[in-house]
């Protein structure tokens, strides 16, 4: 795959004292050429004859010819000299290496500067690249659930249940943590969980539906009584909370509402007023005029004794 970029050093381009030489037409043109070399397989080496790689660069034969002859770009177009570069170490050499080969003679082209760090490149590269050979050490993935580390533990039969299971999901591995823990130190999240799944609907105490249901005040067997409702209607764990939430605020609602007034009995008058326009008067006062020797039909309400 071929990089996108080049590094260009600034400091290295103003220090160059054979590129300092060139014309500032030679110096623009000799961006160009480089563009060119970056572009090919062999990184820095183009293999065409010297006027192909101007008409490449788009510069003029002029500027890439005084690039050859300040000895900026290096080769021939025929018997070109192979590049052979010396590392060094302090004050001791190393073995030559050859970097550009040129056993047909020609024509080859290359710069020098990105032969060589493209060869640095490749050799500290190989040192960190994965072969067959330089693969990285993998560490075997402990089943879920079993405890790691040289840590002391305290034996129980829910660690030894939940370490029994390796195909448990971290999930699931999460909540059972949260049910199987002791009552003391339970939330209230994962007492809810265990009366939840007590009726076998899964339940995560994490949840923010849940932890917002609590909060609103519902109780455990609030709970607990809608995970078995929605057991008989084969429900889920989200669609319970949202069940016991809008419960909730239904009966909320009905204790902040209201009862209407009643209106005002008028009995008290309406009997007083039929007693009144009555043509026959009711056996109590017929009894009560015979008693006191008055006629029953003269008698009134208002004129009965109290």
């Amino acid at each position: 795959m071929k990089r996108p970029s080049f590094q260009f050093y600034p400091a290295d381009w103003m220090a160059n004292a054979k590129l300092r030489r060139c014309t500032e037409a030679a110096r623009g043109a000799w961006v160009d050429v480089m563009c060119v070399l970056h572009d090919f397989d062999e990184y820095g080496v183009c293999r065409w004859p010297l006027e192909d790689l101007a008409r490449a660069a788009g510069v003029s034969p002029g500027s890439i010819q005084e690039l050859v002859d300040k000895d900026v770009l290096k080769g021939a177009d025929a018997n070109a000299r192979a590049f052979i570069h010396t590392p060094r170490t302090g004050n001791v050499e190393g073995a030559p290496v050859t970097l550009v080969k040129t056993e047909d003679g020609g024509p080859c082209w290359y710069s020098p500067r990105m032969v060589h760090d493209e060869w640095v490149r490749t050799r500290r590269g190989g040192r960190t690249r994965f072969t067959p050979e330089n693969q990285p050490t993998r560490i075997p993935n402990r089943p879920v659930g079993t405890r790691q580390g040289n840590g002391a533990s305290s034996p129980s039969s829910s660690s030894s249940n939940l370490s029994s299971s390796t195909s448990t999901t971290v999930e699931e591995t999460f909540v059972r943590a949260q049910l199987e823990a002791p009552d003391a130190r339970a939330t209230a999240a994962g007492k809810a969980c265990k009366a939840i799944m007590a009726h076998g609907i899964q339940a995560n105490p994490s949840h923010p539906e849940l932890i917002a249901a609590i909060a609103e005040g519902i109780t455990t067997q609030e709970f607990a009584d809608a995970a078995l409702e929605c057991k008989n209607k084969g429900k889920s764990f989200p669609y319970l909370i949202a069940m016991v939430r809008r419960r909730k605020g239904e009966a909320a609602a009905s204790t902040l509402r209201k009862p209407e007034p009643k209106p005002a009995s008028h009995a008290p008058a309406l009997v007083r007023r039929q007693c009144a326009e009555r043509t026959a008067p009711p056996q109590e006062f017929k009894d009560l005029a015979s008693k006191l020797g008055l006629d029953a039909f003269s008698a009134t309400p208002e004129s009965a004794p109290h």
